[in-house]
């Protein structure tokens, strides 16, 4: 979130302008939610967007790469995506079941909306498995999803070629997509040295939650996080968001030889920036926060890792910048390495490779709530009772209407929890309750 006239400067800065702001708004909740070290799994329509939060900030990194062609080396939200969503098409090539990466989108959209669609999607599977209701309202019950022509689509493009059953076929493209997005988290977290059984997981967009359950079970996460607001959070996070400016200046220098004042002096040079920008904007000046920032990496590295180094709070200039900071500044890079990659390497010197100032302001936002619970535990009454299969084979599922839960409600699973805009699966061997701010919390039992 920055003023207009930056973004004018800089325009670059404004591509990807929707995932990152799940992100930012996530690492908010996270911390509200006293779980600052996040999965932060995104489901839509057409992407499956994925994240990794640590100590409550969003993870901002040059490297970019946009369409695999261009390399962005500015700093920005890092957010790896998939393609698989709830219009994500299920086909068979050559005897292979495949899930994505091409979309129906929303015009003509999955067969089960009835304006067009002919290919089945990961949506009309989950009509088919039961998670999903013909007779429940959608999308906010501005239209209903139809059965019509969804168990020939799946017959024809899916069940026929494999030779089985209908149901079967769409329980295997269930699967499918399922492990498509568990693997793609396996290969962000194994590139970042993290292990995701030391996270907790905040699921949103529209069918997030459908997923988000069984996904944890599968990486060995034990608690899952999903805002009353899942299915617009990316926009709730830009509400959230805070102005800021991130820049960095170049200097490419070993850490042992780098000057002091040198240093101050790009440091000076991005304060001005960002507080002329700022002051233009008419934020409050009183209210400018810097982290101070040094890049390094090992010689021969292409991407370097940003250290803290400083913080000012107001107006004011740095007055940590001496002769040792920079050696201060190395020695945190290896640990910081060994985190990061899991090894470090103690006998080369760290290089600087540039200097980095993220300044912001702080402005009234939207609140996220904690995960206080006061409310005595209830165990709320079912709306209706329908077939479905939760992983496990068909079997009489319990349904909630999540309009009408309150704080203090206790889901026992095997549940489904449908909500106006999202519908949350609670899967065999999981428990949801909802805290007193509305938000749900699913815990594995055992």
């Amino acid at each position: 979130m920055t003023t207009r006239e930056y973004v004018a400067d800089e325009a670059v800065r404004a591509m990807a302008p929707g995932p990152d702001r799940g992100v930012t708004g996530g690492a908010q909740s996270g911390v509200a939610k006293g779980a600052k070290d996040l999965l932060c799994v995104d489901m839509g329509g057409t992407s499956y967007d994925v994240s990794v939060v640590r100590n409550g900030q969003a993870p901002a990194q040059p490297g970019w790469n946009w369409h695999h062609r261009y390399v962005v080396g500015l700093p920005m939200v890092s957010v790896e995506t998939l393609g698989a969503g709830g219009g994500s098409i299920c086909r068979v090539d050559n005897g292979v079941l495949s899930v994505g990466p091409e979309s129906a989108g929303a015009d003509p959209g999955p067969v089960c909306y009835g304006i067009g669609g002919t290919l089945p999607t990961i949506t009309d599977a989950n009509l088919i498995l039961g998670l999903l209701s013909a007779d429940s309202e959608f999308a906010g019950g501005s239209f209903s999803l139809s059965q019509s022509g969804v168990a020939e689509a799946f017959k024809e493009h899916v069940a026929g070629p494999l030779g089985c059953e209908v149901e079967q076929a769409a329980f295997d493209c269930w699967r499918v997509v399922n492990a498509n997005m568990t693997q793609a988290v396996r290969r962000l977290t194994a590139e970042k040295g993290t292990d995701p059984r030391g996270l907790s997981m905040l699921a949103y967009g529209g069918n997030g939650p459908l997923f988000a359950a069984i996904q944890a079970q599968e990486l060995g996460i034990g608690r899952v996080l999903i805002p009353k607001a899942s299915p617009t959070f990316s926009a709730l996070g830009a509400l959230a968001a805070q102005p800021t400016i991130d820049e960095e200046r170049s200097y490419l220098v070993a850490s042992s030889q780098a000057d002091a004042t040198r240093l101050g002096a790009l440091w000076d040079d991005l304060v001005t920036h960002a507080d002329r920008h700022f002051a233009d904007g008419g934020f409050d000046m009183a209210q400018r926060t810097a982290l101070y920032q040094i890049n390094l990496r090992y010689p021969g590295q292409n991407w370097s890792l940003t250290v803290d180094v400083g913080r000012v709070d107001g107006v004011g200039r740095a007055k940590f910048v001496d002769d040792d900071l920079a050696q201060r500044a190395a020695k945190e890079f290896h640990a910081l390495h060994e985190r990061e990659y899991g090894h470090t390497r103690l006998e080369e010197e760290p290089e600087i490779t540039g200097v980095r100032l993220v300044t912001t302001v702080a402005s009234p936002a939207p609140a996220f709530g904690s995960a206080a619970s006061t409310a005595t535990p209830v165990s709320p009454a079912r709306a209706s009772v329908r077939r479905a299969n939760l992983g496990r084979g068909f079997e009489e599922v319990p349904v909630y209407r999540g309009p009408d839960l309150e704080p203090g409600s206790v889901i026992e699973s095997p549940a489904i929890i449908e909500e106006s805009f999202t519908t949350i699966v609670v899967y065999p061997g999981w428990r949801a309750h909802i805290d007193d701010a509305g938000d749900y919390e699913l815990n594995r039992k055992n």
